[in-house]
């Protein structure tokens, strides 16, 4: 089942994060995937998967932005799951990069606003805005 929430990671800065929870079952294939959901707020975003079974990924930037402005591509990862278990998947803004261009790549300062698809159920925002380890 494909569950879809909408956030937003305020300020929009690499420190910032957003962790969310879902859960899977044995032998689905889980697609997770950040989607911009504004021009104004569109930012470069990370995704990362662990799950409580022992498997992860990070999402690659493979997947076109349904809204572009400097963002072309937003982060997409799948996997097999081995168990049936519960997954965090962490939603942050992609630093840093070298010059010419900027440090961080965000719409808007203030917010990164974004939707986050999960092939699983239950999905819940455990983090909102937390710090970066």
């Amino acid at each position: 089942m494909l569950v879809s929430r909408e956030e937003d990671i305020t300020p929009c800065a690499p420190s910032v994060v957003d962790r969310w929870r879902f859960d899977v079952i044995a032998g689905d294939m889980v697609q997770v995937r950040v989607d911009t959901i504004d021009v104004g707020t569109a930012a470069l975003l990370a995704l990362d998967v662990v799950c409580r079974n022992g498997q992860s990924t990070s999402g690659l930037l493979d997947v076109p932005c349904s809204f572009v402005s400097s963002v072309l591509l937003c982060p997409q990862a799948h996997f097999l799951a081995l168990s049936d278990t519960s997954c965090d998947a962490r939603v942050e803004v992609v630093c840093c990069f070298d010059p010419p261009f900027p440090p961080v790549i965000c719409g808007s300062p203030a917010t990164a606003r974004y939707r986050i698809d999960v092939t699983g159920s239950g999905l819940v925002l455990v983090t909102d805005d937390g710090t970066s380890p």
